[in-house]
């Protein structure tokens, strides 16, 4: 009885352990299918997205504008699109597995080829760089490659992408408008050279005729009025000649890129006096000086011409009103500025730095723009400055304003 109540309980345990692990093993299994079967969906999900990637890569590798190849270490092509096989000539299946160097690049630009190949796979930078390359049928182009360095994965070892754009017609085109603007240039020159000659030749004889119509002021009284009145238009024609003929040579001089100011130390007191004196006295201009030499290292040619521009610009504004102009001289030490003080209408404040550009005339009429744009152009090439401002009570008082130390030589 007792062995068989024994049995029954040793049966039981034994049942109760066996359904035990059954159930465990079970669960264990059921984890197992569900891990295998999340590792299959992640497994088919990340091949669907590697499939995507890859129709992308290759959709905009196919459909680049832009000549695209894949290489190896050595050049070797793994990748050739179908502008590729466009530009130059040679089918994708013709140049898998074969060597750039075999096909694609001149013999003069291979050294270049083979140092950006090397530059490649030593960093991730990606370098550009035009290339004379040459198609199946021995064209040569201007090729303009951009080249990305591919990190190396166990399928495959380091590569290149390369795009490139024929830039052939690009380069002719600019060859051919830097020598149309070389030839401009130069006509451009030549005719400023023309200019400039002839401006010196009929600017004498203008201002020989003009000093013999000056003297005859003397005459008026017993010149018939109808003679005065010729003489005085001729007198005004050869002053036009003269201020034109000055525009166009200092305007040759300003406009002429290779030019530096020829510096010669002078005293500037000196040379506006001369400026001043080369009026008819009937221009009533007053010429304040101070009572010591100013020293100045300056071109007194181009400077002699600014200041003539400025008096000229002064007397244009009110030559029937016979108002006083004054010309001055102020030496602060570091600067050095040469003053023209009107008494006409004045500049408006919104003309004040405009009226320095070229071809800019405030005034309307005949004025041709160029004096005042001269006098800006002749200041800053002394490393100077030249602006206006306004005479109380009303006026015009025009500034050249230059470095009292200046030494330098500067292109303009």
């Amino acid at each position: 009885m007792n062995n068989s109540i024994w049995h029954n309980t040793w049966f039981d345990l034994a049942l109760l352990t066996t359904i035990t692990i059954l159930v465990i093993c079970l669960i264990i299994l059921f984890y197992v299918f569900r891990s295998l079967k999340r590792t299959v969906r992640d497994k088919a999900l990340v091949e669907i997205k590697m499939r995507d990637s890859e129709l992308r890569y290759r959709t905009f590798f196919e459909s680049a504008p832009y000549a695209g190849m894949v290489w190896t270490e050595g050049f070797f092509i793994t990748d050739w699109n179908l502008q590729a096989e466009r530009v130059f000539g040679w089918t994708r299946a013709e140049v898998l597995g074969r060597c750039g160097f075999d096909f694609l690049v001149s013999e003069s630009h291979q050294a270049a080829i083979k140092k950006i190949m090397c530059r490649l796979q030593r960093t991730s930078m990606a370098p550009h760089l035009i290339s004379l390359n040459q198609t199946r049928d021995g064209r040569r182009l201007s090729i303009e490659w951009f080249n990305v360095w591919l990190e190396a994965t166990p399928l495959h070892g380091v590569e290149i992408i390369s795009l490139g754009l024929d830039i052939s017609e690009r380069l002719l085109t600019e060859t051919a408008l830097a020598n149309t603007l070389a030839n401009v240039e130069k006509a451009e020159s030549e005719q400023r050279h023309l200019l400039s000659v002839a401006s010196h030749e009929f600017r004498t004889p203008a201002a020989m005729i003009k000093a013999s119509l000056d003297s005859l002021a003397i005459l008026k009284d017993s010149i018939a009025p109808e003679v005065a009145l010729r003489l005085d238009n001729i007198r005004q024609a050869s002053g036009r000649l003269i201020s034109l003929a000055n525009h166009l040579i200092s305007e040759d001089r300003v406009q002429e890129m290779i030019l530096r100011p020829q510096m010669q130390t002078i005293d500037l007191c000196k040379l506006v006096g001369e400026v001043v004196i080369r009026y008819p006295a009937a221009n009533n201009l007053q010429l304040k000086l101070p009572g010591h030499p100013v020293l100045l290292s300056t071109d007194p040619s181009l400077l002699a011409v600014a200041i003539h521009n400025l008096i000229d610009n002064a007397l244009r504004l009110y030559e029937t009103l016979s108002l006083p102009v004054t010309i001055s001289v102020m030496d602060t030490g570091d600067t050095v500025e040469i003053q023209v003080a009107d008494l006409g209408p004045g500049v408006p404040e919104s003309e004040q730095e405009a009226i320095f550009q070229r071809f800019h005339s405030a005034k309307g009429g005949t004025s041709d723009g160029l004096g005042l744009s001269i006098v800006y152009s002749v200041a800053r090439a002394h490393g100077g400055i030249a602006f206006v401002y306004d005479n109380q009570p009303h006026g015009a008082v025009f500034v050249i304003q230059l470095p009292g130390s200046y030494q330098g030589q500067i292109s303009f």
